[in-house]
């Protein structure tokens, strides 16, 4: 069922009047994502900030990608999969083959360049070194923002009390 513009306002109080109203309750401000967002954050610490922790990810993948371990790695990847009959540079060009994206069953097509995926990363070791550098560089950037990382933790511990307070008090 596609949402009603009412439905949207609701949800998201989009356009609406602050003393908008829903079949006679009181539509909150920002909607139901604004109170629900509210209930969750409530008591979380002010320096709770999501959006820092995605850029760290964000920065840490820039690092990873251009790091030259990976770059050595990614190399013997996409020659074991020459030899097996693919041209791809990177597991990014794999991954986003166009042909993959069709259908909800995999071709024999499809299979077949899986396997040989998998075993040239076994044989790259690929994932064990994108995991070795994905996770040194993050705990750099864990180090070097402790401060942010702990209102980061403390905030996500908050919201997830708060979660299991709401459920609590309203099971499904």
């Amino acid at each position: 069922m596609e949402p009603t513009p009412e439905m949207l306002m609701v949800y998201g109080a989009k356009g609406a009047k602050t003393d908008a109203d829903w079949k006679g309750a009181a539509i909150p401000e920002g909607g139901c994502l604004g109170e629900a967002e509210r209930k969750l954050e409530d008591g979380a610490p002010d320096s709770y900030v999501g959006g820092e922790v995605q850029n760290i990810k964000n920065e840490v993948f820039a690092q990873v990608e251009s790091d030259p371990r990976l770059k050595k790695a990614m190399d013997a990847w996409s020659s074991c999969m020459k030899s097996s009959g693919y041209d791809y540079k990177n597991i990014w060009d794999a991954n986003n083959d166009t042909r993959w994206q069709q259908g909800s069953t995999a071709s024999p097509t499809e299979i077949a360049t899986a396997t040989a995926d998998v075993e040239c990363k076994f044989k790259s070791k690929l994932p064990s070194v994108y995991l070795s550098l994905e996770t040194a560089y993050e705990n750099q950037r864990i180090d070097s923002n402790a401060e942010e990382m702990s209102a980061f933790k403390a905030g996500v511990e908050t919201r997830m009390k708060n979660a299991a307070d709401i459920l609590a008090k309203n099971p499904a």
